[in-house]
C-alpha cells in the first residue's frame, strides 16, 4: 500500500519520456520475485526467467540496474549459505550486466558534457564528486517532503546549508532504524537494497521521479518500523531520548506517506504537463495569435525555464502553427537579475548577477567538468555568443550576443517573461542598459 500510493511515482506515470522507468520496474521486480522463488522455494523456472527479466529491465532503462541492488542484498541477508554459493547465484546477473553494458558502450549510449547527467563509466571522478550530495538528497526525497528536485533549484551557498540539515534528518532516521536493522534480516535486506538502488540514479540530478526502485526498499523498511512500533515489541530500546525520537519519526512518516503522498500523487502526475503548458505552450499560443512565426527568429531574453523552449518546434507542429526559422534563449529568468546593455546595432551584452548556469535546468547543458573560458565564442548560423567575464567558479558572468542582422530587423523578435507570459522586449538604445529582475518559477 505504501509503495502504491507513493507520490514519487507520479511523474513517471504522467510524463511519457519517463515512462520507461515504470517498464524497467516491472521487469526488475519480476526478476526479484523469480530469484526469491528459486532461492527460497527451489523453483528452477525462477533461475531462468529472473536473469531474463533483469535483462529486459536494463533494456528498458538504465534505472533497471536498481534490481541488481536487491538481488545482491537478497543474497547477503536472506540466504543462509556459504559465500561461494551466493556468488554463483549472482553470476547469471553479472553476465547479463556485462553483456548489456558492452553493447551499451558499443552502440554509443550515455551522456557527455552535462552537469545534470553524469556517465559514471566515462566520468567516474565527477560521479563520485556528486555522490555525497545527490544520494542523501534523494534519500530525503524518498522519506520526507518536498520533492528532491527543489534542492537543485537552490543557490549553491544556501543549498549546502540545506544539505547539512538533510544529513542531520537522515542521521535521526537511521538512529530510529538501527535497533530494527540489528534484529531483523528482512529489514537489512530492504535497507541495503534501498541505498544501493540509488547509486545508478545518482548519475542524474536529484528528482523524486528517480525513486521507483529505491521506494520499494524504503516502503518495506517503513512497514517494518510501523509494525514493531505499534506492536510495542519488547526488544525496542526503552531509553526516553530514543523513544521520543522514534515516536516523532513514526508519526511524521505516517503523515507524509498516508496523507500527503496520496494527495500529491495525482498532482505530481500532472506536474510536467502543467510546467510545459504554463511556461511555454499557453504563452506561445498567445504569441502566435499576434505574430506569424514563419521566417522569424524568436529570441527569448529571460524565459523562466529555458529547458521547455527547446520543445517549441514540436508544439508548433502539434498545433499546426508555422514554426520560427530559429529560436534563441539568452539567459535564464529564474536564476538572477539581468543587466542588458546595447553596444552596437547588432549586439547585446547580458550580465547575470549570479552568473549563468546556476540551477538544475541550466546545468543540463553544461557541467563543471567542461567549464567555459573567457573569450570563448559559440557560433550559430545567425548569432555569436562570446563569454566576456567569468564568476569565481568559472561560469559565465557577462556574455555578448552578436546577431548577423541589426536588432531592429523585422525578422528578429525579442520577448521577455513577465508574470505569466511573454511580452515584447525592446532592445535599449546603443550605449544604454535596462534591468530585468529575477522572475518567479511558474507553478
Amino acid at each position: 500500500l505504501l509503495f502504491a500510493i507513493d507520490d514519487a511515482h507520479g511523474i513517471p506515470v504522467g510524463w511519457l519520456a519517463n515512462r520507461n522507468a515504470l517498464v524497467a520496474a516491472v521487469f526488475g521486480f519480476l526478476a526479484l520475485l523469480g530469484h526469491d522463488r528459486w532461492r527460497r522455494q527451489g523453483h528452477r523456472g525462477g533461475a531462468v526467467y529472473a536473469p531474463l527479466a533483469f535483462l529486459l529491465g536494463l533494456l528498458s532503462a538504465e534505472a533497471g540496474l536498481g534490481a541488481g541492488a536487491y538481488l545482491l542484498s537478497y543474497e547477503l541477508f536472506m540466504v543462509k549459505e556459504k559465500l561461494p554459493k551466493k556468488i554463483m547465484a549472482l553470476l547469471p546477473y553479472a553476465a547479463v550486466f556485462v553483456g548489456w553494458y558492452t553493447f551499451y558502450k558499443i552502440l554509443g549510449f550515455g551522456t557527455s558534457g552535462s552537469g545534470a547527467y553524469i556517465d559514471p563509466g566515462q566520468q567516474p571522478l565527477a560521479y563520485l564528486n556528486v555522490l555525497w550530495e545527490r544520494l542523501p538528497v534523494l534519500l530525503y526525497g524518498q522519506w520526507l517532503f518536498p520533492n528532491a528536485f527543489v534542492y537543485g533549484m537552490l543557490p549553491k551557498p544556501f543549498a549546502y546549508g540545506v544539505l547539512a540539515v538533510i544529513y542531520a534528518i537522515l542521521v535521526g532516521i537511521v538512529l530510529v532504524l538501527v535497533p530494527i536493522l540489528k534484529r531483523d534480516s528482512v529489514s537489512r535486506f530492504w535497507g541495503l537494497g534501498m541505498v544501493l538502488a540509488l547509486l545508478p540514479v545518482c548519475a542524474m540530478a536529484p528528482d523524486n521521479r528517480l525513486l521507483i526502485f529505491c521506494g520499494l526498499g524504503a516502503m518495506g523498511l517503513l512497514a517494518r518500523l510501523l509494525a514493531v512500533w505499534f506492536e510495542k515489541a519488547a526488544w525496542l530500546p526503552s531509553a526516553k531520548p530514543w523513544r521520543a525520537l522514534a515516536g516523532a519519526c513514526v508519526y511524521i512518516l505516517i503523515f507524509v506517506h498516508f496523507i500527503v503522498a496520496p494527495l500529491m500523487l495525482p498532482l505530481q502526475s500532472q506536474g510536467v504537463d502543467r510546467m510545459q503548458n504554463v511556461s511555454l505552450e499557453q504563452p506561445v499560443l498567445e504569441l502566435s495569435r499576434e505574430l506569424d512565426f514563419h521566417g522569424k527568429t524568436l529570441v527569448f531574453v529571460n524565459p523562466p525555464l529555458p529547458f521547455t523552449v527547446m520543445h517549441l518546434p514540436f508544439f508548433c507542429h502539434d498545433q499546426a502553427i508555422a514554426a520560427p526559422d530559429a529560436t534563441r534563449v539568452l539567459a535564464s529568468g529564474v536564476s538572477s537579475d539581468l543587466t542588458i546593455t546595447r553596444t552596437d546595432a547588432r549586439t547585446l551584452e547580458i550580465e547575470a548577477q549570479g552568473g549563468f548556469i546556476t540551477n538544475t535546468f541550466d546545468r543540463l547543458y553544461r557541467g563543471v567538468t567542461d567549464p567555459m573560458t573567457q573569450g570563448q565564442r559559440i557560433e550559430l548560423s545567425d548569432m555569436v555568443a562570446e563569454v566576456l567575464t567569468l564568476t569565481r567558479d568559472h561560469r559565465p558572468l557577462k556574455v555578448s550576443f552578436a546577431f548577423s542582422k541589426p536588432l531592429e530587423n523585422g525578422t528578429i523578435c525579442f520577448y521577455q517573461w513577465k508574470k505569466t507570459g511573454f511580452i515584447p522586449f525592446k532592445p535599449p538604445e546603443i550605449g544604454h542598459s535596462v534591468q530585468l529582475t529575477k522572475v518567479n518559477m511558474p507553478l
